[in-house]
């Protein structure tokens, strides 16, 4: 069974690599709250955690970050 948290985070992930070119990371939080798929206080909270992780840099994906994304591409797709 999938947590809570792993479950935002991979949401959040494909939130911010499927991001338009002229959205900023607040940006996708913003939305995301707005939508209220997640609250401001847990994206910016598992934003930690990603940066943390080193899978965003600068605002770009690392591979280690890419092959994060792919993970929750597939998780979603079943």
């Amino acid at each position: 069974m999938v947590e809570d948290s792993d479950f935002l985070k991979k949401v959040l992930l494909l939130a911010l690599f499927n991001r338009h070119d002229t959205d900023s990371i607040q940006d996708v939080i913003v939305e995301l709250d707005a939508t209220k798929a997640i609250s401001m206080t847990d994206s910016k909270k598992l934003l930690k955690e990603i940066k943390d992780d080193q899978l965003l840099v600068e605002g770009s994906f690392t591979d280690l970050g890419k092959e994060k994304v792919d993970e929750a591409q597939k998780f979603f797709e079943m």
